[in-house]
C-alpha cells in the first residue's frame, strides 16, 4: 500500500489543520444535495431539440422517453441524432444523469410519432 497523503483542510474556527488519508481516514466526496426539482415535458419530434438549458446549479436530472420512437440524448453542444448522442433511450427507458454536467442536454427521436414526450426532471 502506498503512503499517506497529508491534506491542508481549512477549517474556520480552528485554522488549518493537516490530516493524513488512508484506509481508516477516507476522504469524504460526498456530492451536494439537491434541494429543488423541475419536471417539464417535451414533445417527441425528428428535429434534434433542447431538453434541457445548461444549468450550473444543476446536480442532476431524469430522462423518461415516453414516445414510441427511441428518443437519442446528446450531453454536449451540437445537434443530438441517430450517430452522435450520449445516451439511446427506447419508449418507457428512464436514464439518471448523476454526474455533474451542467452544459445543454438536446435529443431528437429517431422519428416523429407525435405519441409521446421526454418527460425530464432537472434537480437542482
Amino acid at each position: 500500500m502506498g503512503a499517506a497523503v497529508t491534506l491542508v483542510v481549512p477549517n474556520p474556527t480552528a485554522g488549518n489543520v493537516d490530516q493524513k488519508v488512508s484506509a481508516s481516514n477516507p476522504l469524504a466526496m460526498a456530492p451536494p444535495a439537491a434541494t429543488s426539482g423541475a419536471v417539464t415535458n417535451v414533445n417527441d419530434t425528428a428535429t434534434s431539440t433542447t431538453l434541457l438549458a445548461a444549468n450550473t446549479a444543476r446536480k442532476a436530472c431524469v430522462i423518461t422517453n415516453t414516445s414510441s420512437a427511441i428518443l437519442y440524448v446528446r450531453l454536449a453542444s451540437g445537434t443530438a441524432s441517430a450517430i452522435m448522442f450520449t445516451y439511446r433511450l427506447p419508449q418507457n427507458a428512464t436514464q439518471e444523469i448523476t454526474m455533474p454536467y451542467t452544459g445543454i442536454i438536446t435529443g431528437v427521436w429517431a422519428t416523429d410519432p407525435n405519441d409521446g414526450v421526454a418527460v425530464v426532471t432537472e434537480l437542482v
